[in-house]
C-alpha cells in the first residue's frame, strides 16, 4: 500500500492516523488493515486506558512500530489499550481538542476543562458548517503563517498543542509553520529566530514526543466522510 511503501522509504518518518468509520465500515477496515502489512508497524502500549508515558519518536523509530492508529464511529468504545483491536485506540480516550464550530478560531480553549489526562490536544483550525461546502479561500486565511502564529500565541502559558488540524493544508503555510515550530523558531523580521531554549525542551513530557524527548507538532492526516482534505500537523 502507499502508507506502507511510504514508511519503508522514509525509515525515520513516524505516521498519527485516525480513522472517523462510518456505519458498518468497521470490519472491512481491520480486514484491509490487516492485508496491507501496516498493523505490523503499529505501536501498542502495555497499559490500559490512560497511557502514562508515550514513547519519544526515536524509540518508536528504534523499534520500528511508527504508526500510531485512532479511529471513532461505527460504535467504537473505549478499549483496554493494550487490547484494543489492530492497536486501533479509541480516538476519545486520547484527545482533547478545541471546538470545530467557528466559535474559537482564535483561542486556544480545549473543549474538555481542567487537566485531562491524555497524551494529545488537537487545535482545530477549521469551521464546520453544515449548509457550507468547505472553501479553499477561507482555508487559505485560517492556514496563513500570521493567523497561525496569532493563535498559538494564545497556547502560551497553557498546554502545548501537540497537532494542528486544518482543511485544505495545501492552501497557506501549514507545513511551513509546522516544520518551524518543530525547529523551535519562529518569523520576526521576515528572519526565523529560535524561540525556545534546547535545554528546557528536553525537559517537556513524552507523549507524542520527539526522539530526545521533546513535544513537538506531529502530523496526522485524514478524509473526511464530507470528503475535505485535512491534516493534522
Amino acid at each position: 500500500t502507499n502508507l506502507v511503501t511510504f514508511l519503508e522509504d522514509n525509515p525515520r518518518e513516524v505516521l498519527i492516523l485516525e480513522f472517523d468509520m462510518q456505519e458498518g465500515s468497521t470490519d472491512d477496515l481491520h480486514v484491509a488493515l490487516q492485508y496491507s502489512g501496516l498493523v505490523d508497524r503499529v505501536y501498542r502500549p502495555d497499559s490500559q486506558y490512560y497511557i502514562e508515558e508515550w514513547p519519544t519518536l526515536g524509540e518508536l523509530i528504534d523499534s520500528n512500530k511508527r504508526v500510531l492508529l485512532f479511529g471513532s464511529g461505527d460504535g467504537k468504545k473505549s478499549c483496554p489499550a493494550i487490547d484494543c483491536r489492530d492497536g486501533m485506540l479509541y480516538a476519545n480516550d486520547h484527545f482533547v481538542s478545541t471546538l470545530t464550530d467557528g466559535s474559537d478560531l482564535d483561542g486556544c480553549r480545549p473543549s474538555i476543562a481542567g487537566d485531562v489526562n491524555v497524551g494529545y490536544f488537537v487545535v482545530n483550525n477549521y469551521e464546520e458548517r453544515r449548509l457550507a461546502l468547505p472553501s479553499p479561500k477561507r482555508a487559505r486565511e485560517l492556514n496563513s503563517y500570521e493567523a497561525l502564529e496569532a493563535r498559538f500565541e494564545e497556547c502560551e502559558g497553557r498546554r502545548s498543542p501537540s497537532l494542528l488540524a486544518v482543511e485544505f493544508w495545501d492552501e497557506g503555510d501549514t507545513l511551513e509553520f509546522a516544520q518551524n515550530v518543530n525547529g523551535g523558531k519562529h518569523r520576526e523580521g521576515g528572519e526565523f529566530l529560535a524561540a525556545i531554549d534546547p535545554e528546557e525542551v528536553k525537559e517537556e513530557e513524552g507523549a507524542g514526543a520527539g526522539e530526545d524527548g521533546a513535544r513537538g507538532l506531529r502530523a496526522r492526516a485524514r478524509e473526511s466522510s464530507a470528503g475535505r482534505r485535512r491534516i493534522r500537523a
